[in-house]
């Protein structure tokens, strides 16, 4: 049953497996990103949070309390994370995000970020706890760090894979160092760390810190750790509970069982929001997925008959009840082609570059043609993921 769920339902398995190919393909496409970053909401220390929801606890107002942190996030992500901005640890080139609520606290973002090759910058990434600070803006600054970033360890910490392991899975607390450090054991990157009171902060950037007003996470990473913490964090499901089948239920509702496990699942408050109001859980990449199957595994879509295809004969070789399917497309791709090169583009190189038109949005004048190619040039050579260019090629 729940293998039937589409990808298009928000949340469900499908959809987040779907999420992780998308940033699979964004790695081959653009390489490993540098850094990785988790924001995580402040629900009981942020006063706009408050004002929002009228001093109730955000439990009590879901529905307020998480379209402001959905409007938070989207305005500190357009000033700060948005491509071209310089920011301390490089120009961001581009990014891919999910917001998560997973029954284990605030709500929370997890982003991969690509910085433009030559500015990446990992020393903005800090790891100490401010200090010398005499004003009261910089006690109030070392007091807001210490209370944020500080990690205390819980009793999942202590647990990988579900089995009991005797030391944090998140690395706390940290080695002294003074440094940044890559560990060849771990593959990961270790961070300054001067004192005792160091060694339970995350690693933060502190323009980021600041303007967030919450707990940031900032990680500067290598090929290996992607894949662990994409596996890890950025694309697992949310997991789902069941209510319990009482009697009274079943008299209530006369439904079969499967039904009742389908109404059945419990979903988090805030989750409920994104997916009643569609908001954006993730990043939108305009990602295609193209069919490598086998001819005997490949699916297809009927074709809608046309009442010039009823009156077509049957036994006529063209005749076609299936809709055409990527691979169709590329096979029936236009050639000899001026500055296109049609003739020697790959099946994954002519899917990144065009899209094929259905009949109903060619235009009068291209179908008025003796031959026309349904093909729409949808990014340049420089860029062959992000569509950004819509001219029509016309033989």
């Amino acid at each position: 049953l729940t293998g039937a769920v589409p990808p298009t339902v928000v949340g469900g398995l499908r959809y987040w497996k779907n999420a992780f190919l998308e940033l699979i393909a964004m790695a081959c496409e653009y390489g490993v990103p540098q850094f990785f970053a988790t924001f995580t909401a402040n629900e009981f220390g942020w006063s706009d949070m408050k004002q929002a929801i009228h001093g109730a606890h955000f439990a009590e107002a879901p529905v307020d309390a998480t379209r402001h942190y959905h409007y938070r996030w989207e305005v500190f992500k357009d000033m700060f994370l948005k491509p071209g901005t310089k920011s301390p640890i490089g120009t961001i080139e581009r990014t891919w995000y999910r917001h998560e609520d997973q029954a284990r606290g605030s709500l929370h973002v997890h982003m991969a970020i690509w910085v433009v090759k030559g500015t990446e910058d990992p020393t903005a990434i800090i790891g100490t706890a401010p200090r010398n600070c005499n004003s009261p803006e910089e006690r109030a600054w070392r007091n807001f760090v210490l209370k944020v970033q500080t990690h205390n360890c819980q009793k999942k910490c202590f647990y990988r894979h579900g089995e009991q392991t005797a030391e944090c899975k998140g690395g706390y607390p940290r080695n002294l160092r003074d440094t940044l450090t890559h560990n060849d054991d771990t593959k990961r990157y270790e961070y300054t760390c001067l004192e005792k009171e160091d060694q339970r902060i995350s690693p933060y950037v502190t323009l980021w810190l600041l303007a967030w007003g919450a707990n940031v996470n900032v990680q500067y990473v290598t090929s290996a750790a992607f894949l662990g913490y994409i596996a890890k964090y950025v694309t697992k499901a949310e997991p789902h509970g069941l209510i319990g089948d009482t009697d009274a239920l079943r008299k209530r509702e006369n439904i079969s069982g499967q039904q009742r496990w389908l109404q059945g699942r419990i979903i988090r408050s805030p989750e409920v929001v994104f997916r009643l109001l569609n908001l954006q859980m993730h990043t939108k990449t305009g990602v295609k997925f193209i069919c490598t199957n086998p001819p005997g595994f490949r699916k297809r879509h009927l074709k809608k008959q046309s009442d010039e295809d009823l009156n077509d004969d049957e036994d006529d070789e063209h005749f076609k009840i299936f809709s055409d399917g990527m691979i169709e497309t590329y096979m029936n791709r236009p050639h000899s082609v001026p500055h296109n090169h049609f003739d020697t583009m790959t099946y994954p190189e002519f899917h990144s570059k065009f899209r094929v038109l259905s009949y109903k949005n060619i235009p009068a004048s291209a179908r008025q043609s003796e031959a026309f190619w349904r093909c729409i040039n949808q990014a340049p050579d420089t860029d062959p993921v992000i569509p950004n260019e819509n001219s029509m090629l016309i033989n």
